[in-house]
């Protein structure tokens, strides 16, 4: 269920298969901690050129990624402001990362769906932030990836040396049509969703509430395997989203719960169908209750194309920083 990423070939491989497009160029770049790094140097494709490919790149070295006027310690925009972003057309590139706004213009001519991401990206460790993507006509994918030394986006250099790790994901796949019943679309596209935790609705199941009295919700916790509670799902809502917490025991999957229904009570998601499955990475058969790790993927429907985004570092705030992605999404005006 939790993604991890294998280096083969210089491509990072998981859950997200990533194929890039080829970005190359000549790197004169500032040691790591010095802030935004500035390479010097042309950048060509090897595969299909295309009139859109940046003329310079501009990894990011020790950033949140997020534009000059959002800070990574930010979990969202409001829920008016969020809703206005989604449907504005008048977004301006300044609004995204130079990294994430290079990835969109790689996969710019060469997909026919609407291209978009997040605006607040979660924190760079010690590395440079630099991305890997992937189009087709009918999908399209971005893969952030934190590098020891600095990469122009899809560089065949980038190798398992230099690679620190993967940071998020995000991308959107057009439907060939509208789907009828969203929640098998969602699951379907969802990386995290899997059939071993499908809701048998013959099982035992036991009612609670997750998040504070105020801003609680009414959730339901499902044994996963047989009767017993260390292995369980925690199922709750949020308008239209569905929201899972899977892969840990009942009291871990509670507690991390209560800390996201709180969080969107005042950020909201995209105002579509959608699914968030958190999986924990406490064993379920730990007896420590413990909220130090989870990976999470959020997904939604709007009309027949589905848009997602993937926290894929394993870290306590991974929940929270997924819901960053997703409630910072905008959609890029080209």
């Amino acid at each position: 269920m939790r993604q991890h990423f294998v280096l083969i070939s210089g491509g990072i491989l998981g859950s997200l298969v990533l194929a890039g497009c080829g970005l190359n160029g000549n790197l004169n770049a500032t040691p790591a901690g010095h802030g935004t790094v500035h390479i010097s140097g042309t950048v060509q494709t090897s595969g299909v050129p295309t009139s859109s490919s940046p003329s310079n790149t501009t990894p990011t070295s020790n950033t949140s990624g997020s534009s000059s006027t959002a800070t990574s310690s930010s979990i969202g925009t409001s829920q008016s402001s969020t809703a206005s972003s989604l449907s504005s057309s008048n977004n301006e590139s300044s609004s995204f990362n130079p990294v994430v706004l290079q990835a969109l213009q790689a996969i710019q001519g060469h997909t026919t769906v609407s291209i978009g991401g997040p605006t607040i990206l979660p924190t760079a460790r010690q590395g440079y932030l630099t991305a890997q993507t992937h189009a087709s006509a009918t999908s399209w994918r971005v893969q952030l990836v934190e590098t020891s030394q600095p990469y122009a986006i899809n560089s065949p250099l980038i190798n398992g040396n230099d690679v620190v790790g993967g940071t998020a994901a995000w991308g959107a796949t057009m439907l060939a049509s509208t789907p009828t019943h969203a929640v098998q679309a969602l699951e379907a596209a969802n990386g995290q969703w899997t059939t071993h935790t499908a809701i048998i609705s013959s099982t035992p199941h036991q009612s609670t509430q997750v998040g504070t009295a105020q801003y609680g919700r009414p959730a339901t916790l499902y044994p996963v395997t047989g009767n017993q509670w260390s292995n369980t799902k925690l199922v709750f809502t949020e308008g239209e989203w569905t929201i899972e917490l899977i892969g840990s025991n009942a009291t871990s999957e509670e507690q991390a719960a209560y800390t996201i229904a709180n969080t969107l009570h005042f950020h909201a998601l995209p105002p579509y169908p959608g699914l968030m499955i958190v999986d924990m990475a406490v064993p379920a058969s730990s007896r420590t209750v413990s909220l130090a790790a989870a990976v999470t993927t959020l997904d939604w429907i709007k009309g027949s194309t589905v848009s997602w985004v993937s926290a894929s570092r394993v870290s306590s705030i991974n929940p929270e920083q997924a819901i960053q992605l997703a409630t910072s999404w905008t959609l890029w005006n080209k």
